[in-house]
């Protein structure tokens, strides 16, 4: 009576075990995959001088598996050459899905001259 019972459990755990290896492969095989596009920037002004700039960009899923979370690093670059970066980060982008999403980047009252994403990360749990 005892070796079935102990023969079930460790079927039980040959089975979780699969089950947990089959979730690792299936990450690694599909990694979440993404377009990122920064859809509009504008410089924020305050009493005409600039401020902060903000940034509307969007998250469309073009992979195979759901996007749990995701970080997105922007970047300003200022007429003075001088450049800052800033990241926002979601989670829960459907496959096939997207979503639209805003961040502000502190410029130290410089002005702006253009914007640009300088790393995606993205995680599938």
């Amino acid at each position: 009576m005892r070796a079935r019972s102990l023969s079930g459990k460790v079927h039980g755990l040959v089975l979780l075990t699969l089950c947990l290896l089959n979730a690792v492969a299936c990450s690694v095989i599909h990694p979440p995959a993404a377009e990122v596009e920064i859809i509009e920037w504008q410089q924020l002004t305050f009493l005409g001088s600039p401020t902060d700039v903000r940034i509307d960009y969007r998250i469309t899923n073009t992979g195979d598996v759901p996007i749990s979370y995701y970080q997105v690093w922007f970047e300003i670059e200022c007429v003075d050459g001088t450049s800052f970066q800033e990241w926002d980060n979601g989670s829960d982008v459907a496959v096939g899905q997207y979503l639209t999403d805003h961040t502000y980047v502190d410029v130290m009252g410089k002005r702006a001259t253009t914007a640009k994403i300088v790393e995606v990360e993205l995680t599938s749990y």
